[in-house]
């Protein structure tokens, strides 16, 4: 990693839960001058991009947490499964969003670990109910705090590293899934930090009421000040959003059937954000995989059923 981390920098206030580097390869079969760097299998237990935060966020935290998210969120049942092999217990808040098989499998392995999930009418009360939670034992959707994109600043100065080893060229663009933001805020920093001039465009997959403009800046300015750096700017790429969390946007649906054989995606994150880095010309770029690649199917042993409703609109 780069000469950027200090010793007694924040980056390094963490426990370790990711096998780093994560790969990197060619989609050149899908687009010419396109590039994978695949976060999926991160951990043995569960990967995907939220273990990179949660390397920060369960650094000293409390015996117990609570935690929110969409039924079936990745976030949530990455933060259950991590926290409990270090002796956590997570008490989750969710709220309904559309059926997809990936979530409802998801969603069951949590109800079979969490120490509580409770289904909540809508994101004003799950935020409500997050508030009162003991001080110090929340954390945020997404995990996207000042701390939890910190994982994300370090996987920027992993990525400058491969690009140094020249393991794929310098991206001129990188495409990940913008949700909470913490992820491609902290990237742009990191990879600012490691001498890349690449841009990174944060493909929405919520709507604008679930994350602003206005939230994004201070986000990017709160993780910058940790660090001691100015904060770094992402391109916000709205066009891929569907009509709610969930639902297919524009090339969602042929983006799924054209990845088939060469990564793997879903339809609420990982397609909308290859469909947008399938329309750019003139690379190299960069597609980043969020999404676990670590099978559920041994984790499902003693979950219970669940029905569609009320978890699921």
């Amino acid at each position: 990693m780069s000469g950027a981390v200090k010793t007694g920098d924040p980056l390094e206030r963490r426990v370790h839960l990711c096998t780093t580097p994560s790969p990197v390869s060619s989609l050149e079969a899908l687009r010419p001058g396109l590039w994978l760097k695949d976060d999926g299998g991160l951990s043995p237990l569960y990967g995907g991009n939220k273990v990179r935060k949660l390397e920060f966020l369960l650094h000293e935290a409390p015996p117990e947490l609570t935690t929110i998210g969409a039924s079936g969120s990745n976030h949530v049942l990455a933060t259950v499964l991590h926290a409990q092999a270090m002796g956590h217990k997570v008490h989750a808040l969710a709220v309904p969003r559309i059926w997809a098989p990936l979530p409802a499998t998801s969603l069951r392995v949590t109800l079979k670990n969490a120490a509580s999930l409770r289904l909540m009418a809508g994101l004003p009360e799950a935020k409500a109910a997050l508030m009162a939670a003991p001080k110090g034992s929340v954390i945020p959707a997404g995990g996207s705090s000042r701390f939890g994109s910190l994982g994300f600043v370090r996987a920027g100065l992993e990525l400058a590293e491969q690009v140094r080893e020249g393991l794929l060229p310098e991206p001129k663009r990188i495409a990940i899934a913008l949700g909470t933001g913490g992820s491609a805020l902290g990237l742009a920093l990191g990879c600012r930090m490691g001498g890349l001039s690449t841009q990174v465009h944060g493909v929405r997959v919520v709507p604008e009421s679930w994350l602003s403009l206005r939230r994004l800046k201070r986000l990017a300015k709160e993780i910058s000040e940790l660090v001691g750096e100015e904060p770094a700017s992402i391109q916000v790429v709205d066009t891929r959003l569907g009509p709610d969390y969930g639902w297919p946007g524009p090339g969602t649906l042929e983006t799924l059937a054209r990845a088939r054989g060469h990564v793997k995606v879903e339809g609420t994150y990982t397609a909308k954000t290859l469909a947008e880095a399938l329309d750019w010309r003139d690379g190299p770029d960069l597609y980043w995989s969020t999404l676990n690649a670590r099978p559920l199917l041994g984790l499902l042993a003693g979950a219970p059923q669940v029905e569609r409703s009320p978890w699921f609109t």
